[in-house]
């Protein structure tokens, strides 16, 4: 995984020269996304001798892990839409849907990934701290 994630940092770097201002943005937030996602992968890994600890984050991990793969899609989906306008090679309106819903996803769906993270790198002890009876 740590291997995809240097893809997607190599990819956001060299994205990240466009002089256009909503692209610049997008790979802020992107940079920001892998930071955290490097954070949570460390922590795993720092807790994985004790198999329930990782065990108990792995939903709100694997949510983590796609919503930055999709925003590594929207970012691409954005840059190719921005290159295509403007060059007038496709419908203006179609590639501003397009760059619309990327933002979108920028502002609405990636920062959940700092509420998972959170999760992820509190929340395993008390997980485990309640008895099994109690369930």
């Amino acid at each position: 995984i740590t291997d995809l994630i240097t893809e997607i940092n190599t990819e956001v770097t060299e994205i990240s020269k466009s002089d256009d201002k909503n692209l610049q943005n997008i790979c802020k937030k992107m940079k920001v996304s892998i930071e955290t996602t490097n954070k949570v992968i460390n922590h795993i890994v720092s807790i994985s001798n004790n198999k329930k600890r990782p065990a108990v984050s792995g939903v709100n991990y694997l949510m983590m892990l796609g919503y930055v793969f999709g925003g590594w899609m929207m970012m691409k989906t954005a840059s190719k839409s921005i290159d295509l306008k403007n060059k007038n090679e496709m419908d203006e309106e179609f590639l501003n849907a397009k760059i619309s819903s990327s933002m979108i996803y920028f502002s609405s769906i990636l920062p959940k990934i700092e509420s998972l993270s959170s999760i992820i790198l509190q929340g395993d002890e008390d997980v485990l701290s309640m008895n099994k009876n109690w369930l």
